[in-house]
């Protein structure tokens, strides 16, 4: 076979070697790189199911924690140990919180209830990997965060408890045999809600752990279902709570439980005699989230849930450690603002304008491989055209001004301390939008400059020492201006300052501060507005990207090396045209990292980096898999050409990866 395969790419390999050789010397520095996760948006009670005939974990629905009833989700997704997959279907059902369990004898995921935007459901509904059919409107009444699962040896869904019209709360257990539902039991449980079940196939019995009936919290009972009647046994184990999440894991013959309303960080086995509590990288606190078993891989899957705000985060858990494996890109938008946390060491992101021209409020971390939703008591308003910078002396990111959904122009100051945002207050610079900030080390202050209020460009150069505002006096100075970029240039110890536009005039002008006065650079540069810029560490240069020059949106990528602008041409692809992106340098990975923007018709909701070092999945290396998208192709010809000689994982590429993938060609396309 592989005699074979190499004689059918004698050809290709001729011109692979010749393209390497001539690639050999050029640096993957210069490499943008489409990076993180596009998956489902962050939300709590999704449900979940694992169709182990088509080894996929499908999710529906759920609660994205917007204005109920609008915030009820009806999307299909489906994860296949690598990335999530949006299920295009029709007739799906209505939006809605609901339970779900794999019926492994029809193949069919078995839907039923939920709270909807309109009440309480009483619907059952069926998915077989390719469409949802309501296949009753009897059975059980009509309840919402009730749990479910599927009973293997006696073939039938079984369900349990949930909360009804009138706020009753049922301890009534029912089950779906394909063609109806059927009452089997009166007795055990109290009445409850927002508890969990798992279906332990081994010693075939459904297991039930937690709930409330409303103000009081369930104790920690364990209960188990064997087909005839409720047993309970055991009264100790995890602390009471409500919303947790269990699976049971066929490999280890475990039950395991995680999160929750009280406790939503700790992870419990239940063995079938007793609960032990695991000590492991628990993932944040959380609760209302969804977990299911991926016997194809031997993980459990963990989706959702969150305390404050949805996360949109995927976790597996194999026995030992939790491992987050997915993560969710931020909503599309533009005019957002960025800044690199050291403190956090992190990149932090802002605002914007959102989908349907909504301003938005919230705030997110980007650590190098995902992103993450934090969350505050007190957030600014939502805005876009703001700025941020990084105060290194007090561990603060600082903001100021930008617009409101309103149209107000804003003049407000804030920092966020890590976990929490604080208005200052504090007079200063007039309220301004599309401004720009960096970080003086030289005078330990923020410096900002430029902005607009309507058609007024407002003069001045301000700083910020973390106490208050002052105006500065510089003998010479830009022009008024929006829509300009402004960074540290830490090799050459200045602030450069460049383009942007005032009216309709479009700058090419370079601008350097040295801490007490501005002066002109010699050297103009490209012109443009909204463009955006950062300082790359690795190549002692300032990274310049996209932008807007009067008539077209711009994709090119620029450096400045405290003397001139040069052109760069990184390997493709490129990130596509646009303006009002954010760009920060990521210090931890020695890249840039850039999101958002807007071509005029469209928000982007990509996030790409340049020049980071590239971490290949254990295994996907041997298979000529580089970029790990589960196909051996094109692409990962591709990323040879552009990595040739670079070190990945701690070995360069080279020979025996051409090698890797001549053997592997097409392994699963």
């Amino acid at each position: 076979m592989m005699l074979t395969r190499l004689s059918s790419f004698a050809v290709m390999g001729v011109g692979i070697v010749v393209a390497l050789l001539a690639v050999e010397t050029a640096s993957a520095a210069f490499a943008w790189r489409q990076v993180g996760s596009i998956g489902p948006q962050g939300r709590t009670d999704p449900a979940m199911a694992y169709d182990s005939e088509r080894e996929r974990v499908v999710m529906f629905g759920g609660d994205d924690g917007t204005d109920f009833p609008g915030s009820l989700l009806n999307d299909t997704w489906e994860w296949d140990g690598a990335s999530w997959e949006l299920v295009a279907t029709e007739g799906p059902p209505a939006t809605r919180q609901a339970a779900m369990a794999y019926d492994s004898e029809r193949e069919r995921i078995v839907l039923f209830g939920g709270r909807t935007g309109s009440g309480r459901s009483g619907e059952t509904w069926e998915w077989d990997g390719e469409e949802w059919e309501r296949v009753a409107t009897g059975g059980p009444p009509s309840r919402q965060t009730h749990a479910m699962v599927y009973d293997s040896a006696r073939e039938r869904t079984v369900l349990f408890g949930g909360l009804g019209d009138l706020s009753v709360r049922y301890d009534d257990t029912w089950e779906w045999d394909g063609n109806e539902w059927t009452q089997v039991a009166s007795t055990g449980p109290s009445a409850r809600n927002l508890h969990a079940m798992a279906y332990d196939a081994d010693r075939e019995r459904t297991v039930l752990f937690g709930g409330t009936e409303g103000s009081q919290v369930h104790p920690e009972e364990t209960w188990e279902w064997d087909g005839n009647e409720w047993e309970q046994v055991a009264a100790a184990g995890p602390s009471p709570r409500t919303r947790p999440a269990m699976a049971y894991d066929s490999e280890r013959r475990i039950t395991v439980l995680a999160g929750g309303s009280d406790g939503g960080e700790e992870t419990w086995e239940w063995d079938g005699n007793e609960w032990q509590e695991r000590t492991t990288n628990s993932p944040l606190a959380v609760s209302r989230h969804a977990m299911v078993f991926d016997a194809a891989r031997g993980e459990i899957v963990r989706f959702g849930g969150g305390l404050s705000v949805p996360h949109a985060e995927t976790w597996t858990y194999a026995g030992a450690e939790w491992e987050k494996v997915a993560a969710s890109n931020p909503p599309a938008r533009h005019s957002a603002a960025m800044a690199w946390d050291d403190a956090r060491g992190a990149a932090l992101l802002f605002g914007g304008l959102g989908e349907d021209d909504t301003p938005l409020d919230d705030t997110w971390y980007w650590d190098g491989r995902f992103w993450e939703r934090h969350s505050s008591f007190n957030t600014p308003p939502a805005r876009l055209h703001t700025a941020m910078a990084f105060d290194p002396s007090r561990d603060r990111v600082v903001l100021f001004g930008g617009e409101d959904e309103e149209g107000e122009v804003l003049g407000d100051t804030w920092e966020w301390t890590g976990s929490s945002w604080f208005e200052i207050e504090a007079d200063g610079p007039s309220a301004r939008r599309w401004h720009a900030m960096a970080y003086d080390p030289t005078r330990d202050s923020i410096l900002l400059f430029g902005g607009s209020i309507g058609a007024v460009y407002p003069p001045g150069t301000w700083e910020w020492n973390g106490g208050e505002w002052t105006e500065l006096s510089p003998t010479e100075s830009p022009g008024g201006r929006v829509a300009h970029a402004m960074v540290w240039d830490r090799a050459n110890e200045q602030i450069v300052l460049f383009g942007g536009a005032a009216g309709m005039a479009v700058g090419a002008d370079t601008w350097v501060w040295d801490g007490t006065d501005w002066e002109l650079a010699n050297h103009p540069g490209p012109s443009r507005g909204g463009h955006a810029m950062a300082y790359n560490s690795r190549e002692e240069q300032i990274t310049m990207f996209g932008g807007h020059d009067g008539f077209d949106y711009l994709d090119d990528t620029w450096g400045w090396d405290g003397n001139e602008w040069g052109e760069v041409q990184p390997f493709p692809p490129v990130p596509p045209a646009r303006l009002g992106h954010a760009m920060a340098y990521d210090h931890y990975h020695a890249q840039v990292v850039m999101f958002g923007g807007t071509n005029g018709s469209s928000n982007f909701g990509g996030t790409w980096t340049l020049g980071e070092p590239y971490n290949i999945p254990p295994g996907a290396r041997e298979l000529g898999d580089f970029n790990s998208d589960g196909c051996t192709d094109f692409a990962d010809f591709i990323f040879l050409l552009e990595n040739w000689g670079e070190d990945i994982d701690g070995e360069p590429m080279g020979f025996e990866d051409f090698l890797a993938l001549l053997e592997n060609w097409g392994h699963g396309c």
